[in-house]
């Protein structure tokens, strides 16, 4: 994600799942623009629309469109857990998970 001085945003997110009924793995690229906020240690994204791409390399049209699979939005709120110089750690709202950020 790219974070701009003025409060937008540029989004992306990488999907890969690994189908155990089919055996194969699909990959699908999310991308949208939007805004952010910081309030406190919360940080707010709001990206209303993206677009989709599959990139998988056996193509099944109705899983990009497969909203528990690939999201129509990529809004979402972090919680900054520590910052220090150029890094932060962050906690991804959606997936409970801890990511680290850096900035360029």
């Amino acid at each position: 994600d790219q974070f701009n001085p003025d409060g937008t945003l540029k989004a992306q997110a990488y999907l890969v799942y690994d189908m155990r009924s089919t055996q194969q793995q699909y990959s699908f690229v999310v991308q949208g623009e939007g805004s952010w906020r910081m309030e406190g240690n919360a940080i707010t994204l709001i990206v209303p629309k993206v677009v989709k791409q599959d990139r998988s390399e056996t193509k099944y049209p109705e899983l990009v469109n497969d909203k528990d699979l690939v999201p129509e939005d990529l809004s979402d709120t972090w919680t900054v857990q520590a910052h220090q110089g150029k890094n932060m750690r962050v906690i991804v709202g959606s997936l409970a998970d801890e990511m680290l950020c850096q900035k360029e």
